[in-house]
Formats: structure tokens, sequence, C-alpha cells
């Protein structure tokens, strides 16, 4: 499991507003905003690389998400590194900018 300090969660805290518009934009089946809030959100690197390894890095860029989180924990080529490699760093206690 991942454990994230007070500074990390508070970056996550915009997420909090676009969930219930999210929420109720599935349950109407309003694929539009969905997908708006989707790439609103802002994703956790774990999640990123998951995507990454399950959609592909071609797939994460034509749908816009948000790789903030990534971009800062993997660094700015996360998409083109091997996903062995970005496995490792996820698990690592630090990384080189201390996340």
């Amino acid at each position: 499991m991942i454990e994230y300090t007070a500074e990390e969660l508070e970056r996550f805290a915009p997420n909090d507003a676009i969930f219930p518009v999210m929420q109720a934009a599935i349950s109407r089946g309003d694929q539009q905003t969905e997908d708006e809030c989707m790439r609103k959100l802002i994703l956790a690197p774990a999640s990123l690389l998951m995507m990454k390894m399950s959609l592909g890095s071609d797939r994460i860029i034509e749908n816009g998400y948000n790789t903030t989180e990534a971009i800062r924990k993997f660094g700015d080529d996360w998409l083109e590194r091997d996903n062995e490699e970005l496995i490792d760093i996820l698990h690592a206690k630090k990384c080189v900018d201390g996340i």
C-alpha cells in the first residue's frame, strides 16, 4: 500500500469537487461530462502506471488525462520509460524528488 503525506493528499483535494459531478454524469449516461471529469481528475502515479500498462501510452495522451503526479513521481519521460523501472520507483521508499 502506498502512503501519502499530508502535502501529497492536499494536491488531490480538487478531486473532491469533481467526483460528485462525475458520479451524476455516470448515473445519467452522460459520457461527454464523464470524459471531461476524467481529464480533470488528479490521478495518483500508481493509477496512471496501471493505465499505461493496460491502455498504453498513446491512449493516455489521446484521452488527455492529467499526468502531473506521474511526472512528479517518475519524470517527464515516464510514458516512454520501461514499466518495470517505474514499478521499482513506485515501490522505493523515496525517489529523487523526495516523494
